[in-house]
């Protein structure tokens, strides 16, 4: 989240941006709890501490899971902002050079 933006880095501010990108979005409370997980055991690793439990294959599987509805989730939002963009930007010029019908 922080590579793209939606999160500055500082440990005050994560829970609020982890809520504010996936408020609507894959925010069962299960995958809330999974974010906060791996957010506590990245903090630890940044500070040179070990893990507060043993990373485990499974640990892999949900982070690859959280890193792709990550991502579809930026996609799409991204994508239907540009079809917004090039809507609004047709739709005003939309009868440019034509006539009233009436």
């Amino acid at each position: 989240m922080k590579a793209y933006d939606d999160w500055d880095g500082k440990q005050e501010t994560a829970e609020a941006s982890i809520i504010g990108f996936f408020d609507n979005a894959s925010s069962s409370r299960e995958f809330i709890a999974m974010l906060r997980d791996f957010l506590q055991i990245a903090d630890h690793m940044v500070a040179n501490k070990m893990a507060p439990r043993a990373l485990t294959l499974d640990d892999a599987i949900r982070a690859k899971m959280v890193f792709d509805v990550y991502i579809r989730l930026k996609a799409q939002r991204n994508y239907t902002a540009e079809v917004a963009k090039v809507a609004g930007a047709a739709g005003s010029n939309c009868c440019v050079g034509r006539e009233s019908a009436i």
